[in-house]
């Protein structure tokens, strides 16, 4: 008898068989269904496709039970902000990923710490803080993304 694998174990399996080859897999889950791979090369692809083609905002709230994960009735089922990264900042992605990771990595490192001491942290408005961060850097670059007004409007 062969032992069921788990998904992240065929997953694991899978990628040099099918996505290192540039194709596309399905991996059974069963909580969701069968769950579409595509390989890294296919997902600027993929991605630009028109909403109407390829729905991405409602599978993801799926996958982490938005309704049951996200207590704030503002933000589920909001496309507010799925809207502003896919209009704006997906298509220059490119040439913002490097002041993006940047900003990040700063945003993350001053509102939880680099210290490798546990600490509880707000993680809702912390997360808040860096998002907001994160797409003022994209938006308005340096030195205006630091501007503690814009900041405020963005959160």
């Amino acid at each position: 008898m062969i032992a069921p694998q788990t998904g992240s174990e065929q997953i694991t399996k899978s990628i040099p068989q099918y996505s290192k080859s540039n194709i596309p897999f399905l991996v059974p889950n069963i909580r969701n269904g069968l769950i579409l791979v595509i390989p890294p090369k296919q997902l600027k692809t993929v991605l630009s496709k028109p909403e109407r083609v390829v729905e991405v905002h409602e599978p993801q709230f799926e996958n982490v039970i938005a309704k049951y994960t996200i207590r704030d009735p503002d933000m589920y089922p909001s496309n507010a902000e799925v809207d502003i990264v896919r209009k704006h900042i997906a298509k220059r992605y490119g040439s913002v990923a490097k002041e993006l990771a940047e900003e990040l990595a700063l945003a993350f490192d001053e509102q939880w710490g680099t210290s490798p001491v546990w600490k509880t942290v707000p993680a809702w408005g912390s997360l808040q803080d860096i998002a907001a961060r994160a797409f003022n850097r994209v938006a308005f670059g340096l030195p205006l993304c630091k501007c503690n007004i814009c900041f405020d409007l963005s959160r």
